[in-house]
């Protein structure tokens, strides 16, 4: 049987059901003395929990690269799980399956019984989210493309995106069709939520944090205000969509998309969840 783990960043106290493939970390734990209970912590073994700030949810994806074993890597956050529902599920105009908790209803909707989910994620080498169409998102008169998406979101500094396409190309030359292909595409991928097959993941973190590390290095993240400090995660996004674009164009990739849900609440529902499993690593 494939080892699946699918991991939980929490960045605030947060509500995760007992599942077997859902294991919940804690976020930015070196940033303080705060530990959430029942979770994994993100700041032991090689890590990079102290840079939260910029990197969010990527200090746990760096984390399970260096500290965890598995067949199949997932990463989703607190508020915003994949969903694994064999029909077509109604969503808000951001492509958001909306819903108030995490309770058992949730899950059936979204097809969290652990062997249908197991069935579908053994059967591609990469689930992600649906990408979202930017023609609902972009303000007219600009262009709906990825590149201008990013150009006009809140406290975004395209500059900031200039820099890690430069050194994206400088890295990895090849890179150079996928990079324009998907800066020109009017559908993006965001959230940093996926789920990938061992040698699909190892490959990603070596290629996305090689880039990120000298992204960090040429930029300023010490004089910017707190919400733009974020930017690390944000080109994370961006370049998620190249690596696909590059993948598929290299090779032959299984890869699925599905929708993505949000929860209003973290609180702890009543009754508890069914389907009790371990979050052991």
């Amino acid at each position: 049987m494939s080892s699946i783990k699918i991991f939980i960043s929490c960045n605030s106290k947060s509500y995760v059901p007992h599942h077997p493939l859902l294991i919940p970390i804690q976020t930015g734990a070196a940033l303080t003395d705060e530990r959430f209970p029942g979770m994994l912590y993100d700041n032991t073994g090689i890590n990079i929990s102290d840079k939260n700030d910029s990197y969010c949810e990527l200090t746990a994806q760096y984390w399970a690269w260096h500290n965890v074993d598995a067949d199949y890597f997932g990463f989703m956050h607190n508020r915003r799980y994949l969903s694994f529902s064999d029909r077509r599920l109604p969503e808000d105009k951001k492509g958001r399956v909306c819903m108030d908790i995490i309770d058992d209803s949730a899950l059936t909707t979204l097809g969290y019984d652990p062997e249908h989910m197991r069935r579908i994620i053994e059967a591609y080498d990469i689930i992600t989210v649906d990408m979202l169409d930017l023609r609902k998102e972009i303000p007219f008169p600009a262009s709906p493309n990825v590149y201008n998406q990013y150009k006009n979101a809140y406290q975004h500094n395209i500059s900031d995106l200039d820099l890690a396409l430069q050194i994206l190309t400088e890295k990895y030359p090849d890179y150079q069709s996928a990079v324009k292909e998907y800066m020109a595409s009017d559908k993006a991928y965001f959230y940093n939520i996926f789920i990938m097959s061992r040698p699909y993941f190892q490959d990603y973190c070596a290629w996305l944090f090689e880039i990120l590390e000298e992204f960090e290095r040429r930029t300023d993240l010490i004089n910017c205000p707190v919400y733009e400090k974020r930017k690390t995660a944000f080109i994370a996004e961006r370049l998620f969509g190249i690596y696909l674009t590059h993948l598929k164009k290299s090779s032959s990739p299984r890869i699925r998309h599905c929708q993505h849900s949000f929860f209003a609440s973290l609180d702890t529902p009543y009754p508890m969840p069914i389907q009790a499993g371990s979050k052991t690593v």
